[in-house]
């Protein structure tokens, strides 16, 4: 997977993320909620902010990106090593938005993400 592949699929799933925001389960919003007053009770809002995106990526978003078939997202997923691989690559580069970590693995392939991290940035402070 080139770099510029990598880095439309990533653009197009963060605006898709961000698009249902509308459809987001009041039930989790609330957990959500009382998640984020627990931590800004040891955190600054800003770390704060940035602990709960990090942890809804960590648990929810990327295990089902990761893992489409075991959360009912496609019937069977094929046994692809590629697909695997650029799964794996997505996961790492939405944990990175979320979590601030602009260049905290393979500093020469994701230095080409550097501008997407700051562009899409936004959406998460």
């Amino acid at each position: 997977m080139n770099a510029i592949f990598l880095q439309l699929k990533c653009q197009k799933l963060v605006v898709r993320i961000y698009r249902s925001l509308s459809i987001f389960p009041p039930q989790l919003a609330d957990i959500l909620c009382h998640l984020m007053s627990e931590v800004e009770q040891n955190l600054d809002q800003k770390s704060a902010t940035s602990s709960v995106a990090a942890f809804i990526f960590l648990r929810l978003v990327n295990p089902s990106i990761l893992f489409p078939s075991q959360y009912g997202l496609v019937d069977n997923l094929p046994k692809d090593d590629n697909l695997t691989r650029q799964l794996i690559l997505i996961t790492k580069v939405l944990q990175n938005l979320v979590s601030f970590l602009f260049f905290s693995f393979f500093f020469c392939f994701f230095f080409f993400f550097s501008f997407f991290f700051f562009s899409f940035s936004f959406l998460f402070f």
